[in-house]
């Protein structure tokens, strides 16, 4: 495939130079660390030998630090916790960006946010990019895509490349089978996001996950091909507001009956904690906070069983063992870290550092890497694992920083536009600019600087102060300021022409559905 870029750039090398990291990995044993070079057995498969399936599971709005795998307290994820004593975990993963849209354009791309150019204000994904799903399609696979995020859809272009995309949006048998199961959920005594009765019918307020599972396996069954390889992905929006999980989950999370009414009983509305966040209401109190916080955990542990589930089928199929499987998340959520809440406004570490894992135990040998590595990388790492060829540098220079290999890797995650549009809102500038952007750069020793659009720059030591609460900036030396310089100018940058864009969003009204643009407004995305 011929794709122009119409971009200027400098090669990835010498920013993958300037970075030196050194790529550790702690044995499953805890027994010391190993080169990650000897994770993998067989890079590719033998001649003759069928290539692997790919499945992409990303857990829609998922922070690493609330995932039991990750050390968190509450139960949340155990079947995650299984799964790892035979998988590769990443214990430092971030997020390319801070939200949905660009975040899964990074993952489909291979490219972080300043090469694609999707944000806020331009939510599309350009059709000279050849997408992860396109790539796998043109080298023989099956492609197929459930989505549970109306910004994985037709109206952004980002579900190129996938033969079968299957969604609860619009009338269509899938929807109503959200719905049934989403009557399910609901709690008599719910009142934590809209007293009205039909506040469930807008589709965004649905919990797709066993629909999601029930759409795949379908799809797996009836291929023409069984013998030919597949790429799938598959997206789950269980964590992400509003949020209702299962009786089970909220009674391992919260067996305390106090505890469990709080969860009940307290506001997760986005207009509450968006007015929280911009001081015009009052501030959650600490039991309502942590209320917030279990329900969030609770239904991270819905996922957890989900996954379990999806497993059993794969492995009933007889797929599993053929199958690399990749869970992440594309963004967390802030609960009121630094005064924020929902996704938006920062980089802090409750948005961009995400669980991952890769399960392959026919060629990767199971283990924790420790240093910070990109969700970017995923899209390289399934062509090193399948024996696939990348797409040539000139066309689209995909993030080659192997999460199986010891190169040095530049870690960077962005926020370029904010979301909704903040500059109309008549924000308080003495609480935040709310129109600021942000990049952050991440060095290996757990540094993290993050440079601002207002000059506002922070530094932080990760180790000792994972909340983010000590801004070293000037008050120690650091290089970081350089290498986040050297990065910006490494990267390939999308040269878009006003007329380039005045038709990729001619293209975008004419195919988004009138019904996902108001299930985009309801999540908060635009206003």
């Amino acid at each position: 495939m011929q794709r122009s870029w119409g971009i200027g750039a400098v090669a990835l090398t010498a920013a993958l130079v300037a970075a030196g990291v050194a790529f550790r990995v702690a044995s499953p044993e805890g027994s010391g660390s190993s080169s990650a070079s000897h994770l993998v057995s067989t890079v590719a498969p033998a001649a003759g030998e069928a290539r692997p399936n790919v499945l992409l599971v990303v857990w829609d709005t998922v922070r690493a630090d609330r995932l039991s795998l990750y050390g968190h307290s509450a139960p949340t994820t155990p079947f995650l916790e299984e799964l790892a004593e035979r998988s590769l975990v990443f214990d430092a993963a971030i997020s390319p960006s801070y939200w949905t849209l660009p975040s899964h354009v990074s993952l489909f791309t291979g490219l972080p946010v300043s090469s694609h150019g999707t944000n806020a204000k331009y939510q599309w994904l350009d059709d000279r990019f050849i997408t992860i799903a396109e790539w796998y399609g043109e080298h023989g696979y099956d492609t197929y895509a459930w989505s549970s995020n109306p910004n994985i859809n037709k109206g952004a272009n980002t579900v190129q490349g996938f033969e079968t995309f299957h969604q609860a949006f619009g009338q269509n048998r899938w929807r109503r089978m959200v719905e049934a199961d989403t009557r399910k959920l609901i709690h008599p005594m719910d009142k934590t996001s809209r007293p009205n009765p039909d506040r469930y019918r807008n589709i965004s307020h649905h919990k797709a996950g066993r629909t999601t599972e029930a759409a795949f396996t379908e799809w797996l069954d009836q291929r023409d091909d069984a013998e030919q390889p597949f790429f799938a992905f598959l997206n789950y929006m269980e964590a992400h507001a509003y949020r209702l999980p299962t009786q089970e989950s909220r009674k391992s999370i919260m067996p305390d009956k106090e505890r469990f009414q709080k969860g009940l009983t307290t506001s997760n509305l986005l207009k509450r904690q968006t007015n929280v966040m911009f001081g015009r209401w009052k501030a959650y109190m600490p039991k309502q906070r942590r209320a917030l916080l279990d329900v969030y955990d609770a239904s991270i542990r819905d996922l957890d069983k989900l996954l379990r589930r999806l497993f059993e089928q794969l492995e009933l199929r007889g797929e599993l063992e053929n199958t690399v499987v990749v869970v992440t998340s594309d963004h967390g959520e802030q609960f009121g870290e630094n005064g924020l809440f929902l996704h938006n406004f920062s980089v802090y570490q409750p948005l961009v550092h995400v669980p991952l894992l890769i399960h392959y135990p026919k060629q990767l040998a199971p283990g924790r890497v420790s240093v910070p590595v990109n969700t970017t990388s995923i899209f390289g790492t399934t062509l090193e694992l399948t024996g696939l060829p990348a797409p040539e540098a000139s066309v689209q220079a995909i993030d080659r920083n192997s999460l199986l290999s010891p190169e040095a890797r530049p870690v960077v995650a962005e926020l370029t536009e904010p979301c909704a549009n903040p500059e109309r809102r008549r924000l308080p500038e003495e609480i935040r600019d709310w129109t600021a952007t942000y990049q952050a750069y991440f060095a290996p020793d757990g540094t993290k600087y993050i440079e601002a659009s207002n000059g506002r720059h922070e530094l932080y030591d990760l180790g000792a102060d994972p909340r983010e609460s000590d801004n070293l900036y000037g008050a120690r030396e650091t290089d970081l300021v350089d290498k986040l310089s050297a990065w910006r100018d490494s990267i390939p940058v999308l040269e878009r022409s006003e007329e380039e864009a005045a038709a990729a969003m001619e293209q975008r009204e004419n195919a988004i559905d009138p019904a996902l643009l108001e299930q985009l407004e309801d999540l908060g995305y635009i206003e």
